[in-house]
């Protein structure tokens, strides 16, 4: 037996990914199961290099952001354990400070991929491919500004209900000011007009008590229904999708 460590994660809900995932990464594959991930490095390199550690974990949580674009549900992710393997067997544990990256646990297990109108235009293999294409492609791009604050701003609308509309409508703002305005995000990203005025609607102009403007109403706001909701959510998803095809294009 080789002389390596290991590092373990766990994250719930336990079925986030639905599927069994290995996620390479600077020579390393973390593996992905149900409710744990695992990556073995050889000593060498892990001594060799002090930031390795960290950017695994950040590699990780970005692979987790990409698939809440599809799952919509948050997630909480622990910080690894450390483990040192010795040649024979011995074990050596490294106790850390277990904070974790803090989306809020959820029980949900229903996983499904919906168009803008909420509609559901995936299978179940649909769904599984589209969560490992957007978890590898959010981990490429992940250095990306605009795409760092507009995942922020999903992860925030899935958690601070009481102003979800505010959040994803921050999606809009992100993709207006990469791109220097509306016109030009839409055209860059082949967006429906309609569509990216449908989330400015919900967002700032209806009396909704999730939405932008509430302050500004005359009329007693009344709470969003979940149609509606859903609806911003699947429009906010749609605009940062269409953002990674155009970082992937560009790349």
């Amino acid at each position: 037996m080789d002389d390596f460590y290991q590092l373990e994660w766990t994250f719930t809900p336990s079925n986030y990914f639905e599927q069994e995932l290995d996620v390479q990464v600077e020579g390393v594959t973390i593996a992905i199961r149900d409710g744990s991930a695992e990556a073995r490095i050889d000593s060498k390199t892990y001594e060799q290099d002090s930031s390795l550690h960290e950017r695994l974990h950040e590699h990780l949580v970005q692979a987790f952001r990409g698939t809440q674009l599809i799952a919509l549900k948050p997630f909480e992710l622990s910080r690894p354990t450390k483990t040192r393997i010795r040649p024979d067997g011995k074990r050596e544990m490294y106790l850390e400070a277990s904070t974790s990256v803090a989306f809020v646990k959820s029980s949900g297990v229903d996983f499904v991929v919906r168009k803008a109108d909420g509609t559901v235009i995936d299978s179940k293999a649909e769904r599984l491919a589209a969560k490992r294409e957007l978890a590898e492609l959010v981990r490429k791009h992940s250095s990306d500004d605009h795409l760092a604050a507009m995942l922020n701003s999903i992860a925030r609308a899935l958690t601070d209900k009481a102003n979800c509309l505010v959040h994803l409508y921050e999606v809009r703002d992100s993709l207006s000011s990469k791109f220097g305005g509306k016109k030009q995000a839409i055209n860059a990203l082949s967006l429906s007009s309609s569509q990216w005025s449908e989330l400015g609607r919900l967002a700032n102009d209806e009396p909704l008590q999730e939405g932008r403007h509430r302050g500004k109403m005359i009329h007693a706001l009344r709470p969003a229904t979940k149609e509606e909701l859903d609806r911003c959510k699947g429009l906010a998803t749609k605009f940062v999708v269409a953002y990674l095809q155009y970082l992937e294009s560009q790349s």
